[in-house]
């Protein structure tokens, strides 16, 4: 993967893991414990996993 490829990618993962933590922590603060707030934080998680392989597997 290319520098920039990298870069752009890196991005929408940081965009989409602070996106990820504020709706899920917004459907915790008002709906609780759900099925839903459960699937946004372990989404969320995913996606933080995702960006440390991707920053582990480029050094």
């Amino acid at each position: 993967m290319s520098g920039k490829a990298a870069a752009i990618l890196r991005l929408v993962l940081g965009l989409a893991q602070m996106i990820g933590a504020m709706v899920s922590f917004r459907l915790l603060m008002t709906t609780g414990v759900n099925n839903m707030a459960l699937a946004a934080v372990f989404v969320t998680c995913l996606l933080v996993a995702a960006s440390v392989v991707l920053s582990v597997k480029r050094r």
